[in-house]
């Protein structure tokens, strides 16, 4: 919560926490997924207009993640919508809701 606002991107696994903390401070996310349900996030990122297609492992070198961080800085329509993104995650209050729902069923 502290360190992603001032980064210019970040360069992750894609793990639900990870890719969730990168949107909440409006972070772009070049993600580099190797297990389970990172593909998935990074996939959702993409498919909200607020990403870039993962790294495949099998697929990583230099010159791709610097292409990758110098193609999602410079790319406004991402930028933005990670932006909308941001402000939409950041107003929720998913965890008082989920308290509300869970004690309303009890």
């Amino acid at each position: 919560s502290w360190l992603f606002p001032k980064m210019s991107a970040v360069v992750h696994h894609g793990g639900a926490g990870t890719t969730g903390a990168a949107v909440r401070a409006g972070v772009p996310s070049i993600i580099i997924p190797f297990f389970f349900d990172q593909c998935f996030w990074a996939n959702r990122l993409v498919d909200l207009g607020a990403g870039l297609p993962p790294i495949l492992k099998k697929n990583l070198n230099q010159n791709r993640v610097t292409s990758a961080v110098r193609n999602i800085l410079e790319n406004g329509m991402i930028l933005e919508t990670l932006k909308r993104l941001s402000r939409k995650v950041n107003s929720e209050q998913g965890v008082k809701n989920a308290i509300h729902l869970v004690l309303k069923e009890m």
